[in-house]
C-alpha cells in the first residue's frame, strides 16, 4: 500500500488554504461542542502539535482491510472523493461477533450476514464530517 500520512503540522504547512484552516476546525468551540453532543460525552481538542488530526492520502489500489479501532471514536472530514473505490463499509456493533471469530474469516461480508449483521456503506462526498465508534464496528475501506 501506498498509504500516507501527513500530520497536523504538515497540514497546517499547506500551501492549501483549505488545510491550513484545519487547526481552527477542530479547535473551535462549536466543533467540539457539537461533537461532545453527538458522543453524549466531554470532548476536548489534543494539544499534540504532530497527532491532533492528520490526512489519510489513499493512492490507486490502496485501501485499509477489515479491522475494529483501538480508540473509541474517530472524527473524519472527507477532504477528496476518489474517482473509484474508496468506499467506507462497516457492520454497526459487530465487536462481539468479531470476538468470537477468533481470526478474521477470509470472506467477512459473507460471515457478518451469516450472523444477520448488515453491512452499511454510507455515501460520503467532499466535506462530510463523520463520528464513528470504530471500536465496537468492524469496518473497511475499500
Amino acid at each position: 500500500s501506498s498509504k500516507l500520512i501527513l500530520n497536523a503540522c504538515d497540514l497546517a504547512e499547506s500551501p492549501s488554504i483549505a488545510l491550513a484552516h484545519l487547526d481552527k476546525l477542530f479547535s473551535s468551540s462549536l466543533v467540539i461542542d457539537f461533537i461532545s453532543e453527538v458522543l453524549e460525552t466531554k470532548v476536548y481538542p489534543s494539544v499534540d502539535q504532530y497527532g491532533k488530526y492528520y490526512a489519510n492520502i489513499y493512492n490507486e489500489s490502496d485501501g485499509l482491510s477489515w479491522h475494529l479501532d483501538r480508540s473509541q471514536f474517530s472524527i473524519s472530514l472527507t477532504l477528496r472523493s476518489s474517482l473509484s473505490g474508496g468506499k467506507f463499509e462497516y457492520a454497526p456493533n459487530s465487536r462481539e461477533i468479531v470476538e468470537r471469530w477468533g481470526e478474521m474469516p477470509h470472506d467477512v461480508a459473507a460471515a457478518l450476514q451469516a450472523q444477520r449483521v448488515e453491512l452499511r456503506v454510507p455515501k460520503l462526498t467532499i466535506g462530510d464530517l463523520y463520528i464513528f465508534r470504530g471500536a465496537n464496528s468492524l469496518h473497511r475501506v475499500s
